[in-house]
């Protein structure tokens, strides 16, 4: 079974509060001298979660990570501003234009 750890935190260089998301593959703990590769994801809020998701739908990581031909990895996600314009000034590298 996948294990994914949901951890609320505020982002004091954003001023907001977000999700912070890892998500362990099934093997993780019964296989401690692996070293699991790592995909870091942009919105995680739309990773795992109906509930957390955007569009009350998620992109299907856990079942991508359930499948028996999918090699084990770790996945490590963060939510993003979901207030207005606020996702569009964390991607740019501009602020305020």
């Amino acid at each position: 079974m996948i294990t994914i750890h949901r951890t609320p935190r505020y982002l004091p260089e954003l001023k907001r509060d977000a999700i912070a998301y890892v998500a362990l593959p099934k093997d993780y703990f019964s296989n401690t001298n692996h070293r699991f590769p790592v995909l870091y994801c942009h919105d995680g809020h739309n990773l795992f979660y109906e509930a957390d998701s955007y569009g009350g739908a998620t992109w299907g990581m856990q079942d991508a990570m359930a499948l028996p031909t999918m090699p084990s990895f770790i996945v490590v996600s963060i939510s993003c501003a979901q207030k207005g314009n606020q996702r569009l000034e964390e991607f740019n590298m501009f602020p305020g234009r």
